[in-house]
């Protein structure tokens, strides 16, 4: 069924998010939704921006590293995103919407788990790594396949990489809550629809918080597409 039009959402952020849904298990709809989302909050950064920006970081990468070894791109996706860009979490104003808009993201280099966690594994993807955003509660996180090991990532503490105990104590930390030692799937792997309406999740409570309604009203708007789909 064709969806509604929308009534708060802007014309160009819903039939951009819209277009994503439709291949939303690829790297290239999980960026486009995260676009269309920070859209919403930036509408002066037009998405052709936002994909320069990110092709950038890749490229980057490209030019220093001269290895397809696995654990080279690592090292040099490490040295680049979080030594030579500083990609940073923004604990300091942890609770900013800007931190969920990429635009914003990509311009301060300071965000929360789950942008961070996007730039870092869409960039990964784009250089031939295994990759995953993993869906841990309070903080998002992201695996990489490497040979026979996985590693844990946390992007929004520079890159550094967590044992198993590590990211539970985060966990932990952040939900105020104990992890069960039979929570198998602390480390499934997220879906996009997951992290996108994770995403849209952070932004509604925020809105509701700050009562802007239209806005909390365009996210819903988001969300119900997500749903519906």
């Amino acid at each position: 069924m064709y969806p509604l039009p929308p009534l708060f959402c802007s014309r160009p952020v819903y039939n951009y998010f819209i277009e994503a849904l439709e291949h939303m298990d690829t790297m290239d709809g999980l960026l486009q939704a995260a676009i269309a989302i920070s859209m919403h909050g930036d509408p002066q950064t037009p998405p052709q921006v936002i994909l320069e920006q990110m092709q950038s970081i890749c490229e980057t990468v490209q030019a220093q590293c001269y290895s397809q070894d696995p654990r080279a791109l690592v090292a040099h996706l490490h040295d680049v995103m979080f030594d030579q860009m500083q990609y940073q979490g923004n604990a300091k104003h942890y609770d900013d919407p800007a931190n969920s808009y990429l635009s914003q993201v990509l311009q301060t280099r300071k965000g929360i788990p789950i942008t961070l966690s996007l730039i870092y594994v869409i960039t990964a993807h784009d250089l031939g790594l295994q990759v995953v955003g993993i869906n841990t509660p309070g903080h998002f996180l992201v695996a990489l396949e490497m040979d026979t090991d996985i590693l844990l990532v946390d992007p929004f503490n520079h890159g550094r990489v967590l044992t198993d105990d590590q990211a539970i104590e985060i966990v932990q930390t952040v939900t105020g809550h104990r992890v069960s030692d039979e929570a198998d799937d602390l480390f499934e792997p997220a879906t996009h629809r997951q992290w996108i309406e994770r995403l849209i999740n952070n932004l509604i409570m925020h809105y509701h918080r700050m009562g802007q309604q239209r806005d909390l009203s365009a996210m819903r708007e988001l969300k119900r597409l997500i749903v519906d789909d």
